[in-house]
């Protein structure tokens, strides 16, 4: 999973070289560990839960905890992997300055970073 988001979710905006890379991998595998431990800990409580849905003599409420934990798994380990492993909002925000730039250039029209909400030690010194 890890290459699928260095060479296609998040090709963009990880920074090049070899350290930078080994540090994103073992942040992702960091946040993957949790991720799977939020799993885990959904299905457990979830099941012990004296809950019985009867549907053609099966109990399934065995089975609706999973789809529930991966859900949670899933969006936890989005949110972490933007925000720990990729820090996709740092990345953003200087995208999003330089777009406003490039704008009020095209347009004439003038920007104020700290009205469109950049804080000023947010923006990359020389942008």
């Amino acid at each position: 999973m890890f290459a699928v988001n260095e060479r296609w979710t998040f090709a963009d905006i990880g920074a090049p070289g070899i350290i930078p890379t080994i540090s994103r991998f073992l942040r992702s595998n960091l946040v993957r560990s949790g991720g799977l431990a939020v799993q885990f800990l959904i299905v457990r409580t979830l099941r012990q839960l004296e809950i019985t849905i009867i549907i053609a003599g099966f109990d399934i409420w065995q089975l609706i905890p999973i789809p529930i934990a991966i859900a949670g798994s899933l969006g936890l380990n989005y949110i972490a992997e933007s925000l720990l492993t990729w820090r996709v909002t740092q990345s953003w925000m200087r995208m999003n300055y330089h777009t406003a730039v490039e704008t009020q250039s095209l347009t004439g029209q003038l920007i104020n970073p700290q009205l469109a909400g950049w804080d000023s030690q947010e923006i990359p010194p020389g942008s």
